[in-house]
């Protein structure tokens, strides 16, 4: 692990999205055995990201976006040894569940950025963290409110099918919005109309039903 790397402290720079965004849009080709590199470097990564570690979630999808053109002068293979690093520092943080009686509740949360932001969500349960992703928007948000409501839809989405699966394991929840359930699972009218009518039913409805707030 260079020294450079080792010293820093933070898991990830705010450049990071914007350097991932150069290196997706640089044209020329890449050398071969760097990209090699790399690709196999933030794949090892994605284990962690995906099944044990949410804490490192939103910079590994980030160096995902330049899996076809990373470059040393973007610096996005030390992006990706800087969250080794992270992981090194702190190999001893895990997922422990507990026995509870407290509900399944969720936030979520979004990041504007340049051309596609990114969506976050975590639920909780038994005093741990039992879902969470990290995922690009597929459109492009016009101010940070918007991206803030297309995460929203895609954290209840997930709201949805997880107290449908804690019910048929017979640990009660509270009820959800039925509309808000039909509009997000299978939306009609208008691409457009479905679109902005999801978000604000969404929005409005599932944060008292789904998050608790």
């Amino acid at each position: 692990m260079p020294p450079r790397v080792q010293i820093n402290s933070t898991l990830h720079t705010d450049e990071l999205p914007s350097l991932a965004l150069d290196a997706s849009t640089t044209k020329g080709d890449c050398d071969p055995e760097l990209k090699t590199r790399y690709q196999s470097r933030v794949g090892s990564l994605l284990y962690a990201s995906v099944c044990t570690r949410p804490d490192v979630a939103y910079p590994v999808g980030i160096l995902c976006r330049a899996m076809g053109s990373p470059t040393p002068s973007l610096l996005l293979f030390d992006a990706a040894l800087r969250v080794l690093a992270y992981l090194g520092r702190h190999k001893s943080i895990g997922l422990r569940y507990e026995a509870s009686s407290s509900a399944l509740a969720g936030i979520s949360e979004s990041s504007w950025e340049v051309r596609h932001s990114t969506s976050g969500y975590t639920f909780n349960m038994n005093k741990c963290t039992v879902s969470w992703a990290s995922k690009k928007q597929p459109t492009i948000a016009l101010s940070s409110m918007e991206a803030e409501l297309v995460a929203a839809t895609e954290a209840a989405k997930e709201a949805v099918y997880l107290d449908s699966f804690v019910k048929e394991l017979g640990v009660p929840q509270s009820s959800l919005n039925r509309s808000t359930c039909r509009l997000t699972i299978k939306p009609r009218s208008t691409q457009a109309t479905t679109r902005r009518t999801t978000l604000a039913v969404v929005t409005s409805s599932a944060s008292t039903t789904l998050f608790g707030n």
